[in-house]
Parts: C-alpha cells; sequence; structure tokens
C-alpha cells in the first residue's frame, strides 16, 4: 500500500492522531515491552525467544527503537514525549513532498533516509553555483538515493477509504476503554475495588463523562438514582441499570486488545476498527 493510498481523503492532523494511538497501543504490547528491556539490558535470551514468537519484532525495534525512553534515558511519556520520537521517526509513515530547503541551523536537523545536506559557497557567479550543485548531486545522488522512497514503511490499514475522523474516534474510545480497564486492576484500592470487572470500567467512563475526554463522548451518563446508588459502600454495581453499556465495554476492549496485539506484527489498526 503506498504512502498516498493510505492517507487518500484524510487529512495530516487526523493521519498523525492515527499514528499517535498505534504508537500508544504498542506501548501497550507486553512482548515489545518485554523485548526492549532485554535489548536495553543486554538479555540476548529473551530476545532470541521473542525473536522467535514474533517474526517481526526485530524489525520493528529496529525502526522503531526503544519506545518507552530517549538514549539520555528520559521516559518517552505522553503527547510531548510522541511528538519528540515522531521528529525522527516521521520517515517511517510517510515522506513528505520533495523539496530543497535551507537549513539555518544543520546541527539540529535530522537528516532523513533519500535526503543530502549541501554546504555550498555562494560568492561565486550564479551559473557556477549551479555547475557545483549539479556535480556534487551527480556525485552522491546514487549513493543517497532511497529506493521505493514513495512507500511508506508502516502505512496505516486503511481498507476502502475508511480511515476518516469517525474511525478514529472509534479508536480513541477503544484506547480509553482499555486505558481505565487496565488502570483499575493495575490500581483497585484506589478506586476501592477489591476486584476489577467491566462493570466497573463503565461505571468509572460514566463518571468521567463530567470531564474532557479529548473531543469525543460516550454519552454515558447516570440518573440521580444511579448515582446515589453508585456511592453506596455494598453496592451492586450489576444492579445499576447499566448493562447495555457494559456490552459495549466487552466490545471495545476486544477492539483494543486487537490493536496492541496487532503493532506487535507491524499493522494497525485492526481491520475490527471499521
Amino acid at each position: 500500500m503506498t504512502d498516498k493510498s493510505s492517507r487518500r481523503n484524510v487529512d495530516e492532523g487526523t493521519y498523525t492522531q492515527f499514528l499517535y494511538y498505534w504508537f500508544r497501543h504498542l506501548q501497550m504490547n507486553a512482548d515489545y515491552h518485554q523485548y526492549c528491556a532485554a535489548r536495553r539490558n543486554g538479555d540476548t535470551a529473551t530476545c532470541t525467544k521473542l525473536e522467535a514468537q514474533f517474526d517481526k519484532i526485530a524489525l520493528i525495534y529496529n525502526d522503531w527503537g526503544d519506545i518507552y525512553f530517549f538514549i539520555d534515558g528520559t521516559p518517552i511519556n505522553g503527547e510531548e514525549g510522541w511528538a519528540k520520537w515522531l521528529e525522527t521517526h516521521i520517515h517511517l509513515f510517510w515522506l513528505r513532498d520533495p523539496k530543497a530547503e535551507a537549513i539555518s541551523n544543520p546541527l539540529s536537523h535530522n537528516i532523513l533516509p533519500g535526503h543530502l545536506l549541501i554546504d555550498v559557497s555562494l560568492t561565486q557567479h550564479k551559473s557556477d553555483v549551479l555547475k557545483m550543485l549539479k556535480d556534487l548531486i551527480d556525485q552522491h545522488y546514487d549513493e543517497s538515493k532511497v529506493e521505493g522512497a514513495q512507500l511508506a514503511r508502516y502505512p496505516l490499514h486503511n481498507p476502502h477509504g475508511k480511515l476518516n475522523k469517525a474511525a478514529l474516534v472509534g479508536v480513541k474510545k477503544a484506547f480509553f476503554v482499555g486505558l481505565v480497564t487496565e488502570n483499575g486492576k493495575n490500581d483497585k484500592q484506589r478506586y476501592g475495588r477489591k476486584k476489577w470487572g467491566h462493570y466497573d470500567t463503565a461505571l468509572t467512563i460514566c463518571e468521567a463523562e463530567n470531564h474532557d475526554l479529548g473531543g469525543f463522548s460516550f454519552n454515558w451518563t447516570l440518573t440521580e438514582a444511579q448515582k446515589q446508588a453508585a456511592e453506596s459502600d455494598d453496592v451492586n454495581l450489576m444492579e445499576l441499570g447499566i448493562d447495555d453499556r457494559v456490552k459495549q465495554v466487552r466490545d471495545y476492549l476486544n477492539i483494543f486488545e486487537a490493536h496492541v496485539r496487532n503493532t506487535i506484527h507491524g499493522k494497525f489498526p485492526c481491520k475490527d476498527c471499521f
């Protein structure tokens, strides 16, 4: 699939958000997390085991790297960490329209594959400068050219051009459900739960509807009676009357888990998203 076909009818902002969620889902893949830790710690036995289990994991690591820590040891967290990571990995997803530009700060400039950074003197006549440029490009073109540069190495899965804002909302909702579920299981005591299930996730999302969820809503509201019942110490969540939302939680979790599984095979989003 070419870069242009995967981005057909998708504005760059929406496409970039899909990439952000691809990154976040890969971060939540337990096998990739283990692989990055093994590479970081020189655990060759674990690396070999995971490479035998997942045929693309080493390739993904070579391209994506350790997506949990930067080289200096700084954790890669939140949208700020993602944006910094993307600066040096944007070529994996698309190559921007070909162009030539003046680089004001070459020390901080990231040279992408298929690009050549040139220092040229402008003290000569224009025709002489153009000749120098031509000779230099002729000399380095073959060694710097990237074959198949029109192809993104990691195009988004976009069947029938359905990669749109509606599909993005579905990805966001599934991810939010997965995040609430994972956080609940890992911190049951903070929520006052002995164990965590789908009803707990559904109720937490109902209560979160009063806050900004990042431009989307489940439209899951509680009646006053339900709110009072939910605050009771001996509440039976199965009697709250939120069974329809619990079913949606199950559906969203299935999509979330499929997304997480697919990332270790270099694919996103999963076909069930559409």
